[in-house]
């Protein structure tokens, strides 16, 4: 069943299986608000329902909206039509499908990755499985990292969410990003922290 939520003036619909709006997903959308100067253009990986990308488009930026599940871009779809926003939905496991005609397009590129190890969750395919982000935790958000950086631009930052504990070493082997990682907000969230951090590529 849909149901419309409201959030600072905006609607949006969303149902199962797609994953809620909750409190990571805020942080993210506060992290990425703190980084707007002016319009610009942004990716939203792993978009789910599309508060992030709604946010960010009423802002005018120009929002490339992936995600892997069409259930995510079917909803992402009503929710822009409800509140009359363009954005440009894909679907795309990470960054398999993008075109390389983004190569170099983003001034953002946010993430609220799977980040549970595999060990927290009872395996249910449809409602856990989602939320593990490998062995440790991190490692799909190394595959994430790995790649982003080349449509990402110059001067461009990567918004991602992560446990403290998790080193940039092991996020980032191929030392493609800056290690002075910036710590851009933080949020309790069922009694662990999470941190939203900001990575650009090394020059």
């Amino acid at each position: 069943m849909e149901i419309v939520y409201e959030y600072e003036g905006l609607s949006y619909l969303y149902t199962d299986p797609v994953y809620p709006v909750e409190e990571d997903s805020l942080l993210l959308i506060g992290a990425v608000r703190s980084k707007f100067n002016g319009t610009g253009q942004l990716i939203d990986m792993g978009c789910g329902s599309g508060l992030l990308t709604l946010v960010s488009a009423k802002e005018g930026f120009n929002v490339l909206s992936i995600d892997r599940e069409p259930a995510a871009l079917g909803l992402l779809r009503d929710n822009l039509k409800l509140n009359d926003i363009s954005a440009r939905p894909m679907i795309s496991d990470l960054f398999d499908g993008i075109p390389r005609s983004y190569n170099g397009w983003a001034d953002i590129i946010s993430f609220n990755p799977p980040y549970l190890p595999l060990g927290r969750v009872i395996l249910d395919r449809r409602t856990d499985l989602p939320l593990v982000g490998g062995k440790i935790g991190w490692e799909l958000s190394a595959k994430f990292l790995s790649s982003a950086h080349r449509f990402l631009r110059k001067d461009g930052i990567i918004i991602i969410l992560r446990y403290p504990q998790w080193r940039i070493d092991d996020m980032d082997p191929m030392n493609i990003y800056d290690r002075d990682v910036e710590i851009i907000s933080t949020r309790d969230i069922d009694g662990e922290r999470l941190e939203a951090i900001g990575l650009r590529i090394q020059h």
